[in-house]
């Protein structure tokens, strides 16, 4: 009984999971300018959720589907199972015995072969930015009180590495060439990626949008990058109180790129939004986004509908289960 069970949570859960994913595709012109806004005014929060959107949904609607069961078992509503028996029960207490038909073993073998090509790929960036930051490590000349390592290579290097313990590393060509307080504003925009742990962030948002569409993926790790530089250039700004300032560290470090075969400068993503922002919007003050409602919101839907999503997953679990 408990196999059984699992099966048919885990094939219903994915059945939910593609659902999810198409129409997040399908409704993507929808919400793709307010993730935008929310970028631009440097909120992460609202990008993650969308991130795992398709999971957090998947979830959420199978807790609404087996609700009908959830309230006969503690009596707050009728048990209606045995008035039709003789297909499968999305059910807690009449579970069904649960055998995969070739359509659902198709269904779960497209799921793992989609995410474990994305994990793949995730693994192989994670093992190039272990390299490149032990090859900074190497190239270590000395450090400031600020904590920023100083590295000796011909091309311009700025930037953030590292996962649990990130590290900033700049070159000594860099630094050299900026203005003390250029430097100052790029090694704070470094600072802020490293304090509020960044590439953590973008870990945990890729593997929940290994979920989504290519399309959606993609977007959504842009958007997500455009709102960690923003992030990082307001804190900039707040350090030297100088937005133009920071504008011009951004355009300096830019030629710096344009002039060098090979450069690592973390923060040049979509220059030409963040200098617009930097010098027309003013500090923008971060709106609060609270998830925690949302999912509450979302599960008392998921419950009011439960007898909508209960018969219609159970008539699709006929094709993918007997």
């Amino acid at each position: 009984m408990t196999a059984d069970l699992f099966i048919q949570a885990a094939v219903t859960w994915f059945l939910l999971l593609s659902v999810a994913t198409l129409t997040l595709r399908a409704t993507h012109p929808l919400w793709q300018s307010g993730l935008r806004r929310s970028a631009l005014r440097g909120q992460i929060a609202p990008l993650l959720i969308v991130a795992w959107a398709p999971a957090i949904l998947a979830t959420l609607m199978l807790l609404g589907g087996y609700s009908p069961s959830l309230l006969a078992a503690v009596e707050l509503a009728h048990d209606h199972c045995p008035h039709h028996a003789g297909h499968v029960h999305l059910c807690l207490m009449h579970v069904s015995a649960a055998t995969m038909t070739p359509i659902g073993a198709a269904l779960l073998a497209g799921w793992a072969t989609w995410v474990g090509s994305g994990m793949w790929r995730l693994v192989r960036e994670l093992r190039h930015g272990l390299r490149m930051g032990r090859t900074l490590r190497i190239l270590e000349v000395s450090h400031d009180d600020e904590g920023t390592i100083i590295v000796d290579a011909p091309s311009p290097v700025s930037l953030t590495a590292g996962i649990v313990r990130p590290r900033v590393f700049m070159s000594r060509s860099l630094t050299e060439a900026l203005s003390d307080e250029q430097r100052r504003a790029v090694v704070a925009h470094e600072q802020c990626h490293a304090r509020e742990r960044h590439a953590l962030v973008k870990l945990v948002a890729a593997t929940g949008a290994l979920l989504h569409t290519a399309h959606v993926s993609r977007f959504l790790m842009s958007e997500l990058s455009l709102a960690c530089e923003r992030r990082s250039d307001e804190a900039a700004a707040a350090t030297v109180h100088d937005r133009v300032s920071v504008a011009a560290a951004l355009l300096h470090t830019q030629r710096a790129l344009a002039s060098s075969s090979v450069a690592l400068l973390s923060w040049q993503g979509k220059l030409e939004l963040r200098v617009r922002s930097l010098l027309t919007d003013g500090a923008q003050p971060e709106v609060r986004f609270s998830g925690v409602w949302l999912m509450a919101a979302s599960l008392a839907c998921a419950v009011a509908l439960g007898h909508a999503l209960h018969h219609s997953v159970e008539s699709t679990l006929i094709l993918l289960l007997h």
